[in-house]
């Protein structure tokens, strides 16, 4: 008899810790908002090129989150990778041990949507595994970039806007909503841009102008959508061998007050070819 007591006392002890010592409550994170984006050409969708995202709420502004569709050309690089085997050369076999394709993009911002951070997520080619390829922040007077193989960084003389070179429309969300554009009238602001993936990441600073052209009516499919035009001019870098040293980035945004982008179009993408959002669903204002 005197054991079940102790037995009873020690469950009872157990249950008064555990009621004492809750377990921590995770990060809040609400999402508001999510969506997808496809490639479209000569109003036709393109098979395989849809990118799912996600806005969330936290404690200190927003993340922009989205998913890439899959790299056709980084599997097929896995796929001969582990066919080739032993009949690689060491130094093709180290380049393939530690090469990895870009599969997440996600964007941080504050209250008033002014950018403090991005991070580039993906998989390792080898071994399918995740890793994260390069994380940047955004201070007053420089914007800072670690990647799998290095750093790389930019000063400022105030704080930028930062942007990733891939066609992600939400990317400018944050430029639309913390600018008052007058109709037809260009603003004139520097832009961080990063480029690449994996280990060639390279962060530069572009002149550009944004102008708002007005509304104008699109059509996606079926649906037809009010919209705020815009169009926004950047001059890139050229690349190696180019007969000038830099050239004009174009691209043009159709996107709702509220900088929710419905499409985009952009010179590097080539003609013929934009960005439609095709899925949106908005579970709270922001």
């Amino acid at each position: 008899m005197k054991e079940v007591f102790r037995l009873i006392f020690l469950f009872s002890l157990l249950g008064a810790v555990q009621i004492n010592t809750p377990a921590q409550a995770p990060p809040h994170r609400e999402k508001i908002a999510e969506g997808q984006y496809s490639d479209w050409k000569d109003g036709h969708p393109l098979q395989d090129s849809t990118q799912s995202w996600t806005v969330w709420r936290v404690s200190d502004g927003f993340e922009l989150e989205d998913h890439l569709p899959p790299n056709k050309g980084a599997a097929l690089m896995a796929v001969f990778g582990e066919a080739l085997g032993s009949k690689m050369s060491p130094e093709l076999k180290e380049d393939f041990r530690n090469a990895a394709t870009l599969t997440e993009i996600d964007l941080q911002v504050t209250k008033d949507w002014s950018p403090v951070g991005l991070t580039l997520r993906g998989i390792k080619l080898n071994d399918q595994k995740p890793t994260e390829i390069a994380r940047c922040d955004v201070r007053e007077a420089q914007i800072l970039c670690k990647g799998r193989a290095g750093k790389t960084h930019l000063k400022t003389s105030e704080q930028q806007q930062l942007f990733y070179s891939h066609p992600f429309p939400l990317l400018f969300t944050s430029l639309l909503l913390r600018k008052e554009l007058k109709q037809n009238e260009p603003d004139f602001l520097k832009l961080a841009i990063l480029e690449g993936e994996d280990k060639k990441l390279v962060l530069t600073e572009v002149s550009s102008k944004i102008t708002h052209l007005g509304q104008e009516q699109l059509v996606i499919g079926q649906y037809t959508f009010q919209t705020e035009k815009y169009q926004l001019s950047m001059e890139m870098k050229s690349k190696p061998g180019a007969k000038t040293q830099t050239e004009l980035r174009q691209v043009t945004l159709w996107a709702s007050p509220r900088g929710i982008v419905y499409a985009m179009e952009d010179s590097q993408l080539g003609p013929g070819l934009r960005v439609n959002l095709t899925d949106y669903k908005k579970h709270s204002e922001f």
